[in-house]
């Protein structure tokens, strides 16, 4: 032990003579691969030799203090983070991905070097800013910093979980150590780096590379060791991993961050209710990679998270159907106006229509098990199309449509003025989605579910939360999602996705008229009703009002 401890310091001092004298941006590649080895040797020894073994075994009490007094009278391992920090300043970009695992070997050993009084040397970064730059870096010392991160993060977990074996063990010492106040501060300063991480999901997203994917899974190790450790804050964590779930290609990550998406769901349940930012993401990814609509919504592996958060985290009916009604307002939103922007530009319409598409597939993988739940669904689409979408088809639908041109007769209608393609997507679908969960159900079933469509029902036959029918949770994925999608991105004009819409949602449609298929009558709303949609109409938010049930209340509310 001797003989190694006198060879490591002598590698120190002629490393840090290399790194004094020499310019590593100027050297040859031949004198930049030795110092590197120089510097893979050095810090491979810190990690695995017991610096004053000796003067530890006959002593009794090892606490965090006497570890950390050992380091600095040594003063080896703090040597080595200094010139591995000068030599880091120094090297060239492509130098810097092989300096950061150096790092990694040393502070696995003597995290306590990460103390915020070790966090610069000599003026010069200390390893906590060198690691926040590699990771805002480039791909390759993202990965590099991930994967030395996640090193030190699982030797932290191990040995604070580990419990000390027997008196004068130095493995026990250092367990002993992650439990006092100084290693305590060393774990809350690593977790400061859960943005830079979140950055690293982030753009793993749109970069199919494998060193791209190799540092996101490494991220993603350590992330679970600061869930494990306490120190993860999932509020912000939360959405990249769902998008991560959800757009991302590779199945490994995926299955990683559902993983991790899981377990911190569980800690904290109510970070699950803001997933709108998540779907954001996740559309904003698969509008980069060229895919086409419908390759998303019919396969449940891409839903497989959120589906088992639905579950297994939310255990009250409360909760499930408040997240039910915050995915369904997410639809909802669809259909609302744009604002002074009449054109939508074509970056702007694919992330549009890929939500549209994800919010689909979402809502029908939900585990969706009482007629409750499902009449919430309905209700709600029910109650959107009547009041946004409605106005807008009366005008199409009138004789007026036929006289005159269609853009000029629609010119100063407000909805259709401001409305854009996801308006008419969102719409569709929503019609087309009432429809499917009516036919999946059956039409018993969905007349009793929509209270206020059968009135000659009893007001307690109405009310019993009674679970499906086993045809509902046998019904075949849906195919229509991409086939609308598909189409409403192939428009030209206004005009063309005004008469999409009125081929796809007739007036006489059940989400419209609510009932059986077999009893459905073609209805039309009297002129002061649909005075009183347009006014509502679209710049109606889904919080703001409570809008009637179906038509006829809409006419007696006009009509009073």
């Amino acid at each position: 032990m001797q003989e190694l401890q006198a060879l490591s310091e002598h590698c120190v001092q002629q490393l840090g003579i290399a790194v004094q004298v020499a310019d590593a941006a100027a050297m040859s590649g031949a004198a930049q691969r030795q110092l590197l080895r120089q510097a893979w040797f050095v810090s491979s020894v810190q990690e695995f030799a017991t610096w004053s073994s000796t003067e530890h075994a006959a002593g009794d009490d090892m606490e965090g203090q006497k570890y950390k007094w050992d380091i600095h009278q040594t003063n080896m391992p703090s040597t080595t983070i200094m010139l591995l920090g000068k030599l880091w300043q120094r090297a060239p970009a492509a130098l810097k991905p092989s300096i950061l695992p150096c790092f990694g070997h040393v502070l696995r050993r003597h995290f306590l070097l990460l103390q915020s009084k070790q966090n610069t040397v000599d003026g010069m970064d200390g390893p906590l800013q060198i690691f926040r730059q590699a990771l805002c870096g480039e791909a390759d010392q993202r990965t590099a910093a991930c994967d030395a991160l996640a090193a030190i993060f699982s030797a932290l977990e191990a040995a604070a979980q580990e419990a000390p074996s027997s008196e004068g063990d130095w493995e026990a010492a250092v367990a002993r150590a992650t439990k006092t106040p100084a290693a305590s501060e060393v774990v809350q300063r690593l977790s400061t780096l859960q943005p830079e991480f979140c950055l690293v999901l982030r753009d793993c997203a749109t970069d199919s590379t494998a060193t791209a994917a190799t540092g996101a899974q490494c991220a993603l190790q350590a992330l679970s060791s600061m869930a494990r450790l306490g120190v993860l804050h999932p509020a912000s964590l939360v959405p990249e991993l769902l998008a991560i779930t959800m757009s991302h290609p590779s199945p490994r990550l995926r299955a990683l961050a559902g993983k991790l998406f899981l377990r911190v769901s569980k800690s904290s349940p109510q970070v699950l209710m803001p997933v709108g930012s998540a779907l954001r993401q996740a559309a904003s990814n698969h509008s980069t990679t060229g895919a086409s609509f419908g390759a998303v919504a019919p396969h449940g592996q891409w839903f497989t998270a959120a589906c088992q958060a639905y579950s297994e985290v939310f255990d009250s009916k409360k909760t499930r159907r408040r997240f039910l009604r915050v995915v369904i307002d997410e639809l909802v939103g669809l259909t609302g106006i744009s604002g002074a922007e009449q054109e939508t530009k074509e970056t702007d319409l694919l992330p549009g229509l890929w939500k549209c598409e994800l919010l689909m597939g979402l809502i029908v993988r939900l585990p969706v098990q009482t007629e409750s739940e499902l009449g919430d669904v309905l209700r709600t689409i029910n109650r959107c199309l009547t009041l946004r979408v409605l106005p807008v088809l009366q005008d199409a639908h009138s004789a007026e449509h036929f006289e005159r041109d269609l853009e000029s007769r629609l010119d100063d209608h407000a909805a259709y003025d401001q409305a854009t393609p996801c308006f008419y997507a969102g719409a569709m679908l929503m019609n087309a989605l009432f429809d499917y969960m009516c036919t999946a159900a059956g039409d018993t079933v969905s007349e009793r579910v929509l209270a206020g469509e059968a009135p000659r029902l009893r007001r307690e036959e109405c009310l019993e939360d009674r679970p499906l029918p086993v045809s509902f949770f046998k019904r075949q994925p849906p195919e229509f999602v991409g086939l609308i999608l598909s189409r409403v991105a192939a428009a030209s004009s206004r005009s063309d996705l005004l008469d999409f819409m009125v081929q796809e949602i007739p007036m006489d449609c059940r989400a419209f008229c609510g009932g059986p298929t077999g009893e459905r009558k073609s209805r039309r709303v009297p002129a002061k009703a649909s005075k009183m949609c347009s006014l509502v109409g679209l710049g109606m938010q889904a919080s703001e009002v409570s809008p009637p049930a179906t038509l006829n209340q809409a006419a007696a509310m006009a009509g009073a």
